[in-house]
């Protein structure tokens, strides 16, 4: 409820995409998001003053348009929940022991995916969230072949060591943090293309488009 909450207020305030987008201007916080949106009917002002300086912000949306918005945004939380149901449904049902090293890794690939304050760090991308949940059951049932996991583990890989990299620098531009937010939802794109290519994928994507993306980190 708190993640439907938040990602509301900041949807409202300064459009999803914003969240992924690494611009410095985006508010000023998470609380301070939340707070002005449900307050919004008592008409907040839309600026505030530190030592003497104004501080433009956003303008404030009303109640009417807040609780609009957080409607329509819980039925996309209700199938990210659904998924996530079905999910753990699925790994649930198993009767051998050579699976559970399996079952193991895609239930932690899930809870990666609903890391703590997922909203915030899916942003602009949460619509997608249910999909690649959904391919993790896929997998589930459907095995990948030795050939297709051996190409994944070594994205993976790469994909992992390019975040190290980037977690050893003191601070991030802009433009690196979209890169990024563009080569994590490219390997979750490339994860359904590998192994759940009937849930179709939101972009062309292959290991060779992944890799040069990765480069341009």
């Amino acid at each position: 409820l708190d993640q439907l909450r938040v990602y509301t207020a900041w949807q409202l305030l300064y459009g999803a995409d914003s969240l992924f987008s690494g611009d410095s201007e985006a508010g000023t916080g998470v609380s301070s998001a939340v707070v002005r949106a449900e307050k919004g009917a008592k008409g907040a002002s839309p600026a505030s003053s530190t030592n003497n300086q104004s501080v433009v912000q956003p303008p404030t949306p009303s109640l009417a348009e807040y609780e609009e918005q957080l409607y329509k945004n819980a039925q996309l939380f209700g199938q990210i929940g659904a998924a996530l149901k079905e999910l753990s449904k699925a790994l649930g049902q198993t009767s051998s022991l050579a699976d559970l090293p399996r079952f193991a890794s895609l239930k932690a690939e899930a809870e990666e995916l609903l890391c703590p304050d997922f909203a915030l760090v899916w942003g602009g991308l949460l619509p997608e969230l249910s999909r690649y949940l959904n391919a993790l059951t896929w997998q589930k049932d459907k095995p990948a072949s030795p050939s297709t996991q051996r190409e994944y583990e070594h994205c993976r890989i790469l994909f992992v060591s390019a975040l190290q990299r980037l977690a050893g620098l003191d601070e991030l531009s802009s433009d690196q943090v979209r890169r990024l937010a563009q080569v994590v939802a490219s390997f979750e794109e490339l994860k359904v293309a590998l192994f759940a290519q009937a849930l179709g994928t939101k972009e062309k994507i292959s290991n060779v488009r992944f890799f040069k993306k990765l480069k341009e980190l």
